[in-house]
């Protein structure tokens, strides 16, 4: 026990010095971390869109959302996850254990303060499911004992829906490379015997965490809402989806891993590792000469993982995109390839390819976090301008609404580098969102953050009229002369020319 509670340490402190900058200064993504300051409690909103175990963990947590306590909370659940799923008193699984805690994933996740121990809990959550889960089927319990791991099962993937349901997808990862373990030990018994316990446990867990989110919705008389097709997701609709979300999964994991949008630093090197890794994973059955029908139903499995990494696909099958760099399946697929061949090919080999993987993570947050830094001081410094020329113009006032007109990564007076350029989108402080509300709840936000009292700004229709009126076309971009300008009772700031939104 003394060596578990060491790692949950080391890899806890070690994640604390990776994401030090972040944490110290409070650093988060310009679209929904920026909406929310360091007091949070989760609502109608998230109950709504299905996230019903969220409002229970910030009642638990009082509603706290700050700095440094929220990013130490993640990084403990997930330090917490990873020795539960890696630590088998080896040191190379340190490697392992840290890919995940220091990847560009967990950065997203912190980047997110007012939610970031959902994130963190959700996984850890789903890891237990998937160890209960193989711990039963190696295991002769009692009948009392059996059924109490069972109601264990189902609880805790109830509970990892109603926090987050991307991460249901760790549980499904998790228990197919436990299948791949069985087979390549010639044990198809014990696959086909976890296929069912893991099935059954999922179909009910999603049948519990639907009946507990209705009556949630009934007795606080709301609907579910549009947002990633949270409305429409009945047993009909996933099975009618079946093929898109299918075709969606195999997409998405083609695109996380192939494309350098998560691997961007050292892509050539990393993306060759990849290619390699996959290739001795699909390959390893045949070098250990396995039965036929043990190597078909390996590949079967082989096949599967794409799916079980993107499952939130087969879930939610009307919406069009989800950001798949704020779930932890994709990034716990590569440490499970490694934990899975070094027991089973040359163990040196895995560890190098551990370590090139793991340096280029490192260099990846480090570039995310400066771009977040970068983009924060940007965007205030805009921001604090504006604010000072307002009162200059004596148009600070309570009585004036307020609309800022653009993208601020677009202005004039923002300043970009290298990493912000090459920084995962996430990490993009500046862009906001493709929705004018989003806009105006960034930009609120933005103030927020700077210890303002918040301007009364121009929300729904009346913001989107603005957006098309022809003297927007006109208005130069802040900090020019006409920039500033107010109609009525409304001021408006146009800050960049990116302006045009889906509305």
């Amino acid at each position: 026990m003394n060596d578990y509670i060491k790692s949950v340490f080391v890899l806890t402190i070690i994640g604390c010095i990776c994401y030090l900058p972040l944490i110290a200064n409070s650093y988060n993504n310009s679209s929904d971390g920026l909406w929310h300051s360091s007091h949070y409690q989760a609502g109608n909103w998230e109950l709504s869109i299905g996230r019903w175990a969220w409002l229970f963990l910030d009642k638990i947590r009082e509603g706290y959302a700050a700095e440094p306590f929220n990013s130490l909370l993640t990084l403990i659940l997930l330090s917490t996850a990873m020795t539960m799923l890696f630590y088998n008193h080896k040191r190379q699984h340190y490697i392992f254990m840290l890919l995940v805690v220091i990847s560009t994933v967990t950065c997203c996740f912190l980047s997110y303060r007012y939610m970031s121990p959902t994130f963190g809990l959700s996984v850890l959550l789903s890891v237990c499911a998937a160890k209960l889960t193989i711990m039963q089927l190696s295991s002769d319990y009692s009948r009392i004992m059996n059924c109490f791991i069972w109601i264990s099962i189902i609880g805790l993937l109830t509970l990892t829906l109603g926090l987050y349901q991307a991460n249901i997808g760790c549980y499904c990862i998790i228990v197919l490379f436990n299948i791949l373990i069985y087979l390549n030990e010639d044990k198809p018994d014990f696959s086909i015997k976890l296929i069912l316990r893991s099935i059954l446990a999922f179909i009910i867990s999603c049948m519990a965490y639907k009946v507990i989110w209705d009556i949630g919705l009934k007795l606080r008389h709301i609907e579910a809402s549009w947002y990633k097709g949270a409305d429409n997701i009945t047993l009909g609709t996933i099975l009618l989806n079946l093929p898109t979300g299918i075709k969606n999964a195999y997409s998405i994991f083609v695109h996380y891993f192939l494309y350098p949008d998560s691997y961007y630093i050292f892509y050539p090197i990393r993306i060759l590792v990849l290619v390699i890794l996959f290739i001795l994973t699909i390959v390893l059955p045949i070098l250990k000469k396995t039965k036929l029908k043990n190597i078909v139903f390996y590949e079967i499995i082989v096949l599967l993982i794409p799916i079980a990494c993107c499952i939130c696909y087969l879930l939610t099958p009307s919406a069009e995109e989800l950001q798949m760099q704020m779930t932890a399946p994709l990034v716990l697929l590569i440490p499970l390839i490694l934990f899975y061949l070094s027991d089973r090919t040359n163990v040196t080999l895995v560890i190098v390819f551990g370590c090139i993987m793991l340096y280029g993570n490192v260099y990846a947050v480090g570039t995310d976090i400066d771009a977040l830094a970068l983009g924060n001081t940007s965007s205030k410094e805009i921001m604090s301008s504006i604010i000072n020329d307002l009162f200059d113009e004596n148009l600070y006032t309570e009585s004036y609404k307020y609309a800022f007109i653009g993208e601020i990564s677009e202005s004039p007076l923002f300043k970009v580098n290298e990493n912000w350029s090459n920084s995962s989108y996430y990490a993009h402080f500046g862009l906001t969102s493709t929705k004018p509300s989003c806009v105006v709840d960034s930009y609120n936000g933005l103030i927020d953050d700077l210890g303002i009292n918040g301007l009364n700004m121009v929300w729904g229709e009346e913001y989107e009229t603005l957006l098309d009126a022809d003297y927007i076309d006109e208005m130069p971009c802040y900090p020019y002369k006409g920039s500033i300008i107010k109609k009525k009772d409304v001021v408006i700031i146009k800050v960049s020319n990116q302006y045009e939104y889906n509305q």
